[in-house]
């Protein structure tokens, strides 16, 4: 089984607590935020299978407010965003 952790502002990483991510999404509603969002289902996955897809997304120090922030799950976790033009989804 994976841990799955998060570092919200400073260098500690701690295991992800629901209800303390929650309750800092509904604390920084319509506050500017830089967002830096990494994933990859395997970067070199094509090595052993030339015929698999790969997947992966990066953004770094982009600007973003949102108007509703939600953290679902039980492991893995889902956060949307909800910004002015769409959604920020991440899975982990």
């Amino acid at each position: 089984m994976s841990r799955v952790i998060v570092s919200i502002g400073g260098n500690r990483v701690k295991s992800i607590q629901p209800t303390t991510i929650q309750t800092y999404l509904d604390a920084h509603v319509s506050m500017p935020l830089y967002v830096h969002v990494e994933t990859t289902n395997g970067a070199y996955a094509t090595h052993n299978d030339p015929d698999f897809h790969n997947a992966g997304m990066f953004i770094r120090n982009v600007v973003i407010e949102y108007s509703i922030g939600q953290i679902k799950g039980q492991g893995p976790y889902r956060v949307g965003l909800k910004l002015d033009h769409g959604w920020l989804y991440v899975e982990a």
